[in-house]
């Protein structure tokens, strides 16, 4: 098991308010500044184009009566480090996946804040992951990476998500790699150290 020394810290999962406009845009400014993020810096660009109306957006994407046409229903998390009130990464998760989501995409993306890599945060972000798709009682979750991107694949590898196989982008033609994890396989084989990120991460 990776030894890691920081995820005991207390972090929370929160949907951006109004209260942390000035903290999220903060956040994607560092993604604009960050020349490695280009697609997350392109999608976070949204916040600051208009922060009130991509709230009202995300919220109305919550729900099967309100979700956009094509898309299905998903919560906008961000992930919050309490003792300074820092976000640490974003996240988008889908509550099921569609013929096409299930084919070439995932029930979750995320990113971790450029500041804040390597230092074992990605790794308490898939925890973080776990937790809610428990509390939401879904068993299997799919994640995506592009297989260049060698950090991701190894983070995901070490939080015992298992690769499926690796399909080709249909946008731009990067060789996927498709990941599933059984959280009820996993808790039944790691139901300890699960329990001790179960209670560092609060879900709000």
């Amino acid at each position: 098991m990776q030894k890691v020394t920081n995820l005991m810290e207390k972090l929370k999962l929160i949907k951006p308010t109004i209260d942390y406009k000035e903290h999220v845009l903060q956040t994607v400014q560092e993604f604009f500044d960050d020349n490695t993020t280009f697609y997350w810096s392109w999608w976070l660009k949204k916040f600051v184009d208009n922060y009130e109306w991509r709230l009202k957006y995300l919220k109305e994407n919550e729900s099967e009566d309100t979700v956009s046409e094509w898309y299905v229903p998903g919560v906008q998390y961000v992930l919050i480090r309490e003792i300074d009130n820092k976000i640490l990464w974003f996240i988008n998760t889908r509550f099921r996946l569609n013929d096409s989501l299930l084919q070439h995409w995932w029930h979750i993306w995320y990113s971790i804040r450029p500041s804040e890599r390597k230092k074992h945060y990605a790794t308490a972000q898939l925890f973080a992951v776990l937790k809610f798709y428990k509390d939401l009682w879904i068993e299997k979750v799919l994640l995506t990476c592009d297989k260049v991107n060698i950090w991701s694949a190894k983070t995901i590898q070490n939080c015992w998500w298992v690769l499926e196989n690796e399909i080709i982008d249909p946008i731009d033609w990067a060789l996927i790699q498709r990941y599933w994890i059984d959280i009820n396989e996993w808790i039944q084989k790691w139901g300890k150290f699960f329990i001790e990120y179960d209670n560092s991460i609060e879900l709000i």
